[in-house]
């Protein structure tokens, strides 16, 4: 559950050892199947304050050298060129140019930015909650992107939506 909190302006590193990106593809073989992985380690910084959105800036960088599936193979075939090339381009990242509030009064809100992935860069949204945590806080994240926009798979071969979960801790 999230509570309202407020969160001052703060310049926050996150913790690579506790933070995870995590994606989500659905096959078109019959009966479908979801292909679920992990990029980490992830590093970058958070400068939030929900008060002064205009001042407020995410960087973010997940390793594509550390995919992993729990599938070997599955592991060694998204590693490859024709995914996510991890050889050419070991980091998936994300860098906002804009932060609003999804609704006033709402405790979500939408970083608008730049996600490069396989050296491609297009504009995205990731929506985001941010929770106080023991050490630090919580930044939960949503992306939805075309996967074959930025090059990964084949057309045809699974839906083109690849989701992107975030879940960000800072100390």
């Amino acid at each position: 559950m999230l509570v309202a909190f407020s969160l001052a302006a703060q310049h926050q590193a996150i913790s690579a050892k506790t933070s995870k990106i995590e994606f989500s593809l659905s096959t078109k073989t019959q009966p479908p199947a979801r292909i679920t992985g992990r990029l980490q380690p992830v590093t970058g910084n958070i400068d939030f304050d929900q008060n002064k959105l205009a001042r407020s800036h995410i960087t973010i960088s997940g390793a594509t050298t550390g995919l992993t599936t729990g599938d070997p193979n599955m592991d060694k075939r998204l590693r490859d060129a024709s995914f996510f090339g991890v050889t050419a381009f070991p980091a998936l990242n994300f860098t906002s140019t804009s932060i609003i509030q999804d609704r006033p009064g709402s405790i979500v809100f939408i970083a608008q930015g730049n996600l490069t992935i396989k050296g491609i860069t297009r504009p995205a949204k990731i929506q985001f909650t941010v929770s106080p945590a023991s050490k630090g806080h919580i930044f939960r994240c949503t992306a939805f992107v075309s996967r074959t926009a930025y090059g990964i798979g084949e057309k045809g071969e699974m839906d083109e939506l690849m989701t992107l979960f975030f879940e960000i801790r800072t100390s």
